[in-house]
């Protein structure tokens, strides 16, 4: 095996809580996507679960990938890090996320959360955005 691919696989680091919560929070969200569209919302398109996956995909790359461990090392790296992190991610998560409807009858969070914790969460949702 290439020294240099050897290096590159190696540097990844492994952190199943980041895997995990990643994880957890794109199956809530396509749960709730997918209920919403059975139901016939033709509000919620494609691109809104590739922008919002992309964003997840983004937080992964900043905090599970080699840019991690060279942060420690390397400014550049850390600054990398934070640009995912402050630039990419934020703007791919919020076009992938639509809250702009009412957020208790709309948003797939609210449907992908199973039984009696979505009144918390619809409740929750209505309080903060109808300030």
């Amino acid at each position: 095996m290439d020294a240099t691919f050897d290096a590159v696989v190696r540097s990844w680091p492994w952190q199943p809580c980041l895997v995990l919560s990643l994880a957890l929070t794109a199956s809530v969200y396509a749960r709730g996507w997918l209920r919403l569209r059975i139901r016939g919302s033709s509000r919620f398109q494609k691109a809104e679960v590739v922008f919002f996956l992309s964003g997840l995909i983004a937080i992964y790359l900043a905090l599970g990938s080699p840019i991690e461990a060279f942060s420690f090392f390397l400014l550049q790296a850390h600054m990398v890090q934070h640009l995912l992190l402050m630039i990419v991610a934020p703007p791919l998560l919020w076009l992938g996320s639509p809250f702009f409807a009412d957020p208790a009858r709309f948003c797939p969070w609210h449907y992908g959360v199973v039984g009696s914790h979505r009144c918390c969460a619809a409740a929750g949702y209505g309080a903060f955005f109808k300030r």
